[in-house]
């Protein structure tokens, strides 16, 4: 996975070419994040072996590579995106905190990504609050990953907060775990909410 994954997100195309990102870069990386999906939650990888591990994460970091709303915007490549980092979340949070800061940072940044932008693809932003809600509820596992950032959590929650509050066509699960960890943000959020006009 980590030579597909990276030729086809790093190798820039000759001065003049017109390149379809589709089929000559992202298209790859889908098929790449599908198979790996699908070989750990078949059984046929073991996320505890050293070798699977890297090939999972280097599928991770690939996709972490492309701009974010080019994830979005391509509905298999967010979809096979967004499962397979929900599913590593929910079942392998472990394998995920192997990985280092700076890129679980940009992992955290697509998850609030989709979540700030939910009309990109309603199904991978919730997934990503499904997500967030695993690394909430587990922060003592990520906390060291995102110390040189103490202000993220509380980012986080003000996203969630603003798109599952008052709606609940989304995913409710990471409001209660947010809601107890950053009550001065939901705080803060309620007053916003309260002094909108809309809402006189």
């Amino acid at each position: 996975p980590h030579s597909v994954g990276a030729r086809s997100v790093f190798t820039d195309p000759a001065p003049g070419v017109v390149v379809d990102l589709w089929r000559n870069k992202y298209k790859p990386i889908a098929m790449v994040l599908l198979l790996v999906h699908r070989a750990l939650f078949s059984g046929y990888l073991d996320a505890g072996d050293d070798h699977c591990l890297q090939a999972i994460l280097a599928s991770v970091e690939a996709a972490l590579a492309i701009p974010l709303p080019d994830l979005l915007s391509y509905p298999k490549l967010s979809r096979n995106f967004f499962i397979l980092v929900g599913d590593l979340f929910r079942d392998y949070s472990a394998c995920l905190a192997r990985l280092d800061a700076g890129r679980f940072r940009a992992l955290v940044q697509s998850l609030q990504f989709a979540v700030d932008n939910p009309n990109y693809n309603r199904r991978s932003a919730n997934r990503a609050l499904a997500a967030l809600d695993t690394l909430c509820t587990q922060l003592n596992l990520f906390g060291a990953l995102l110390s040189s950032d103490p202000e993220v959590m509380g980012r986080l929650a003000y996203s969630v907060f603003s798109l599952c509050l008052l709606d609940n066509r989304w995913n409710q699960q990471p409001l209660l775990p947010f809601i107890l960890q950053q009550r001065q943000v939901f705080i803060r959020y309620l007053e916003s909410v309260g002094n909108s006009p809309a809402v006189h």
